[in-house]
This record gives C-alpha cells, sequence and structure tokens, in this order.
C-alpha cells in the first residue's frame, strides 16, 4: 500500500515536470524507478509486486501498438516500410549480431540473434511524440521514420515468437526451432484473427448500439487478454498476443473510440513499466564499468545513424532529411527492453549482460531530444542554401516529393493556404496517415520556414495553370481551399474549377452569403470556420471516405489535443511575461512590461 502511494505521488509530480521542461514522461518514469529503486534511495520495498503489476503495462503497450499497426496503413507506406525500413533493420540487426558474435564467442547463436534483432529497434513512444510535438510528421523524414517504426513493429511478432522457443531448444537445430516456432505462431494467430474477424466486429457494433463506454472498455480488456492468454497457451509469448489483438481492432470501425477509452489506464500501466525498468537501472554499473557501457553507447549511436544516412539514395532522402531521421532512429527502443528481459527469463542472454544493454538503451533513448534538437538545426541550414529553388519547388527534391504523390496508393489532397485552417487540415491528415499533402503559400516567410522544416509547402500561385500542372494537382483526391483572404479566395477556387470541372472541392467561406455564391457558381463544398479550426477538417475526411463516426472521433481527439496545446502555450506565454515584469529597475523597483 504504501509503495502504491509514494509511486502515484512521484507520478504526479515528475509528470508535469516532464510536460514543462518539454521532453517525454517516459524520462520522468524512469528517473522514478532509479532514484526509489534499490538501486537509489531503496524507498520501494516490494519490487517483486510492482515488476508484476507491470507486466499489465507491457501487454497493454504491446495492444496499443497493434492498434496502430493497420494493414491499411501499411500497404499505404509499403515503400518506406518494406524499402528503407525493411533495410535497417536487417542492416543494423545482422551487423549487431555479428559484431556480437565476434565480441563474445561463447555467446548462443540465438543470444546474438536477439541481441541484433533488439538494438536494431528504436522508440517508438520517443521518435512519435517528437514528430508530433515538432509537427514533422507530414515531412519527408517524419514519414520514412514512420514507415521504419511500422516495419520494426512487424520484425516484433517473429522476435517475440523466437526467444522463448530458443531457450527451451538451445540444444536443438535452429531450423528445427524456426519450424516449430513458425507451427505454433500460425496455428495461435490463425485461431485469434479468425475469432476476431468473425466475432469481434459484430460485437463492437452491439456495444456500440448500447452507447456504453464501459461496454467497450470491457471488450478491449477481453480481446487483451484472451488473445495473451491463447499465445501463451501455445507456449509463445502472451505479449505476443496483445499485439495482434491490437491490429484486429485496428481494423475495425471503433479504432478512435476504444483509443480513447483505454488511454488512462495504458497511460498508467506502461508508466509503471518504465518505472521498473529504472529499478533495474544500476548507476553504479555506469561509473564502474563506464569503459564498456560509454564505448557501447557511442557504437551503437554511430552505427544505427550511419546505415540510415547510407540508406537516403535508394530511399530518395535529402541528406537534411536523412540526419533528421537517424536521430530518431538511432537510439535503442522500448521493445528492446522487453525483448532483453524476455531473454533473460528463457535462458538465452546472461544477467549481467542484459544489465548492461538495458543500460545502454535508457541512455540512448535519453539522448533522443538532444540528437532530433541537433539534427533538426543542421538539416535547417542544409536546406537554406538551396534558396528560393527549394522554397518555390524548382529542386530535384520538389520533384521528387510531386512524384510520390502521385503515386501514393491512397492519393494526396491540395491544400491552398497553410494559416491556421490550412496547418489544422495538415495535422489531422499527419496523425491519420489518411493521405500525403501538398500545401501552396502565397506569403515567402511562411512558405520559407514550413520548406526549411521540411514541409510539403510551397512558395506558388495555385491560380496558375502552369503551377497546377507541375505539381499535378488534376491526380489530387480533393482540394481545399483555406485562404483567409475573400477575394483571394474566390481567384484560386474559380482558376481551380475551371482548370478541373470534376475536381471535388472543400472551400473556406466568410459568411452565409459567401456560402451560397461559393456553391451556386462553384459548385463547391464551401464551410464557414469555427472557433476550433478543427472542425473544418470534418468535411475533408468524409470526403476521403471515413465513415461518420469516425470522422467524429478523429475531430473531437485533435479538438482535445489543440485545446491542450493552447493551453500549455498559454500557461508558457503567462510564465514568461510574469517572469519579465518581475525583473527590477535601477532603483530595485519592479519594472512592468506590457
Amino acid at each position: 500500500m504504501n509503495d502504491g502511494l509514494i509511486l502515484l505521488f512521484a507520478t504526479t509530480l515528475v509528470v508535469p515536470l516532464m510536460a514543462r521542461l518539454r521532453t517525454s514522461p517516459i524520462l520522468g518514469f524512469l528517473l522514478i524507478g532509479m532514484v526509489l529503486g534499490p538501486a537509489g534511495l531503496d524507498v520501494i520495498r516490494h519490487v517483486d509486486v510492482s515488476h508484476r503489476i507491470a507486466e499489465f503495462g507491457i501487454i497493454f503497450f504491446l495492444f496499443e501498438t497493434g492498434l496502430e499497426l493497420s494493414v491499411r496503413k501499411v500497404i499505404s507506406m509499403r515503400n518506406d516500410v518494406f524499402g528503407l525500413g525493411m533495410a535497417q533493420f536487417f542492416l543494423t540487426g545482422g551487423l549487431i549480431a555479428s559484431l556480437s558474435a565476434f565480441l563474445f564467442p561463447d555467446l548462443h547463436f540465438g543470444g546474438s540473434l536477439l541481441m541484433g534483432g533488439g538494438l536494431a529497434l528504436s522508440s517508438s513512444a520517443f521518435a512519435l511524440q517528437l514528430l508530433r510535438d515538432k509537427r514533422q510528421l507530414g515531412t519527408r523524414f517524419g514519414r520514412a521514420s514512420l514507415g521504419v517504426l511500422l516495419f520494426q513493429d512487424l520484425a516484433v511478432v517473429p522476435l517475440l515468437v523466437l526467444a522463448p522457443l530458443l531457450g527451451n531448444n538451445l540444444s536443438g537445430s535452429f531450423a528445427g526451432v524456426l519450424s516449430v516456432a513458425l507451427g505454433k505462431a500460425v496455428l495461435a494467430l490463425s485461431i485469434i484473427a479468425g475469432s476476431g474477424h468473425f466475432l469481434l466486429q459484430p460485437l463492437l457494433a452491439f456495444v456500440k448500439r448500447s452507447n456504453s463506454s464501459e461496454g467497450f472498455l470491457a471488450v478491449t480488456l477481453g480481446t487483451v487478454l484472451l488473445s495473451s492468454s491463447l499465445t501463451q497457451a501455445f507456449g509463445l509469448s502472451e505479449t505476443l498476443g496483445a499485439f495482434v489483438g491490437g491490429v484486429l481492432v485496428a481494423e475495425t470501425d471503433y479504432k478512435h473510440q476504444i483509443e480513447a477509452d483505454i488511454a488512462p489506464f495504458r497511460g498508467m500501466l506502461l508508466g509503471l513499466f518504465f518505472v521498473t525498468v529504472g529499478f533495474s537501472f544500476d548507476v553504479q554499473l555506469i561509473t564502474n564499468h563506464w569503459f564498456t557501457v560509454g564505448p557501447l553507447l557511442l557504437a551503437l549511436l554511430l552505427l544505427k545513424s550511419g546505415v540510415v544516412i547510407a540508406l537516403k539514395a535508394p530511399s530518395r532522402l535529402s541528406l537534411a532529411s536523412s540526419l533528421q531521421a537517424s536521430a530518431l532512429l538511432a537510439p535503442g527502443g522500448e521493445f528492446a527492453l522487453v525483448l532483453f528481459r524476455l531473454a533473460e527469463q528463457v535462458g538465452v542472454l546472461p544477467h549481467e549482460m542484459v544489465k548492461v544493454l538495458v543500460t545502454t538503451s535508457v541512455l540512448s533513448m535519453a539522448l533522443t531530444p538532444l540528437l532530433a534538437a541537433a539534427a533538426d538545426v543542421l538539416a535547417r541550414r542544409l536546406r537554406e542554401k538551396r534558396g528560393l529553388d527549394g522554397v518555390e519547388g524548382r529542386d530535384e527534391f520538389a520533384a521528387v516529393s510531386v512524384k510520390r504523390l502521385t503515386k501514393a496508393d491512397r492519393g494526396f489532397v491540395v491544400i491552398c493556404g497553410y494559416n491556421v485552417v490550412g496547418r489544422t487540415i495538415c495535422r489531422l491528415l499527419d496523425t491519420e496517415n489518411e493521405a500525403q499533402y501538398i500545401v501552396f503559400e502565397d506569403d515567402v516567410k511562411t512558405a520559407r520556414e514550413a520548406r526549411t522544416a521540411g514541409l510539403p509547402v510551397f512558395l506558388a500561385d495555385s491560380a496558375k495553370r502552369k503551377v497546377l500542372e507541375q505539381f499535378k494537382v488534376g491526380q489530387a483526391r480533393c482540394v481545399v481551399v483555406a485562404m483567409e483572404s475573400r477575394n483571394r479566395t474566390e481567384q484560386v477556387a474559380t482558376a481551380m474549377r475551371t482548370t478541373y470541372p470534376e475536381m471535388p472541392m472543400i472551400v473556406r467561406a466568410h459568411d452565409e452569403e459567401h456560402v451560397k455564391w461559393l456553391e451556386e457558381t462553384l459548385n463547391v463544398k464551401a464551410i464557414i470556420p469555427e472557433m476550433i479550426a478543427v472542425r473544418f477538417g470534418t468535411a475533408v475526411f468524409s470526403r476521403l471516405g471515413y465513415p461518420q463516426d469516425e470522422a467524429r472521433a478523429v475531430i473531437q481527439e485533435q479538438i482535445t489535443m489543440e485545446i491542450a496545446q493552447m493551453g500549455n502555450e498559454m500557461e508558457e506565454a503567462t510564465s514568461k511575461s510574469s517572469g519579465t515584469s518581475s525583473k527590477s529597475d535601477g532603483n530595485g523597483t519592479a519594472t512592468e512590461t506590457s
């Protein structure tokens, strides 16, 4: 009881502190474990109980990871997933496994395999949070990083399958172990997939009609526990079942509602998992074996970042984008912590080696924000050297972007105007990964800043036919005209309708009279944005074919995020203002500033 109260109180303090510092709460959870655990103040007495509870956190973490891994998303990003992602994982994992076999000749082949596979993984929690916070999901390097992370999520499945079987069959041949693993995995996953396909969607539809959030939560918990129990019964990892259960739920029409229902529980349980990782983080190991941990940390970061940069040419990444992607993907990942724990439990990796690997992975994860910030500075300088050719879309990288857009299976959206409404629609499309987009902006400063940040925003006159043809606007799924000027809106919308008579268009209107004129004259969907510009995106998602309930859930989720971010920005501005006003003048009295 006392342990639980201490952990809850510590979490209450640390999470807001991490939010104020604009860094991941995972760092806070790890610090709690380090300070309060056996290697720190030794305040938590029943560490084993915390470990057992944290196992649920691992299960829900794998479930939510599967929830993000819809089949449609993987197919739409297949070039990055099975191109850059596959190459990064196998090259990095193969190099690390080969080096480990050379450096540790007594280590079993299975140990080298799991070590290479584990260290090749990256931190989805850190990388995705940084991409969302900096609004970089729509950049080329953001989509490339997401593709690599998606493939790594897929690669976790065979690693979770192999780990327990390698531990139970160390004396057998690897081919025999692999055949047994595949047989059991195929049988277990077929049962889960079949049951989910025929039972889960009708059950969720029944619960939806009752309008019961408790019912959704019960179905979700049942799906997680049943699927994880089934894989465990087949001698496989229970986390594998939770992961597949998440993938099944992702293919239903109720994904977003389930995400919202489990978010508080998932955050709490996952936080406890990282706290228990902090328990096993031994500071003395770093101080006593710095000449082991330090070089290993440096080698891990250099090797993983080097592989991503080396793959920039076949992946059609610029040097700037490859630097930013490598900074996000070089550190270790939370999946590695789960895998190394499992490998230790089944006897594939020795305890002391696992401690070194976990410590190195955690240290590299802690460096992710710093590495990303440094890469952003370097990338910005590289992009600034391109000048107006890059901003206006006349360089080779713009041509590559247009080519990728026109080849995208799910098409792309054209947005005219990178103002509040335009940026909001971009963030919605980034969050859902429903379609790629390209933005035309009239203001030089706005376009230059966005383009320097790596976003697909170009300084171009979207009322000119030459520009529309250059950027293949005729192949877009729809066009969104979000400009603030009424005259400019009418000019661009008229040019678009004249050039593309059948193009679906959503146009920003300024009043009811303007709505009537736009719809009757140009045959477009005209909308007056409300106070929260996110609602303008409902029409975009409906045009892209989203079910009405899913569209509302997506919009509501984004509204919550926008309000929270506005609150943080207002709080930060207030604190800066109060800090400035408290500065004293030369006579020692406070000088008020506006």
